[in-house]
């Protein structure tokens, strides 16, 4: 039997979250029964590549901000113009 559970603590070591690390661990495990060390190495660099694309709470933070205040503007804008209309 494999030691699955050091492999996962050793991504933990390495910054994985536990449930990323015991994916990885059993994706790995599952897809030849045995992964080298290489293998793992390859996985890792995709899984981070993916993290790097995801979104952080700060980015949504700062899009529901600009969404905000664009949505502001335009009430505004066709406030002005409604308004303009109407004394025309």
């Amino acid at each position: 039997m494999q030691d699955t559970h050091r492999a996962v603590r050793a991504l933990e070591k390495a910054g994985a979250s536990t449930k990323l690390a015991e994916a990885m661990v059993d994706v790995t495990y599952h897809a030849n029964g045995v992964a080298t060390k290489e293998d793992l190495e390859k996985l890792e660099e995709r899984v981070t590549n993916i993290e790097n694309r995801m979104a952080t709470k700060d980015d949504i933070k700062s899009l529901r901000w600009m969404m905000g205040v664009s949505f502001t503007v335009i009430t505004l804008l066709l406030s002005a113009i409604t308004i303009i209309l109407i004394l025309e």
